[in-house]
């Protein structure tokens, strides 16, 4: 599994694989054919561990090197409720 440094203009440009961040080992990106899932490698089995999808979570999202909470609740917000809710009246 490749390393590499993460940037905006890179991420958007890798082919299939799985990719890991040269500064933070433990963390990654999986590319498929239709969307990019980020993964955190969790101890002690290494198990991939899915935290949300680029560009919905991008890197500009995370505050000193952690994803914030409001982030990936948005992002799962998102994915329960795919259509924007309308008030009845």
């Amino acid at each position: 599994m490749p390393t590499i440094r993460f940037t905006d203009i890179g991420l958007r440009a890798l082919p299939e694989g799985i990719y890991f961040d040269k500064r933070t080992p433990a963390f990654g990106i999986r590319v498929g054919k239709k969307r990019k899932t980020w993964v955190v490698l969790k101890e002690p089995n290494r198990t991939k561990l899915r935290i949300g999808h680029y560009p919905d979570l991008s890197l500009a999202t995370r505050e000193g090197g952690r994803w914030s909470p409001s982030a990936r609740q948005r992002n799962r917000a998102r994915k329960r409720r795919p259509f924007p809710m309308q008030d009845d009246e």
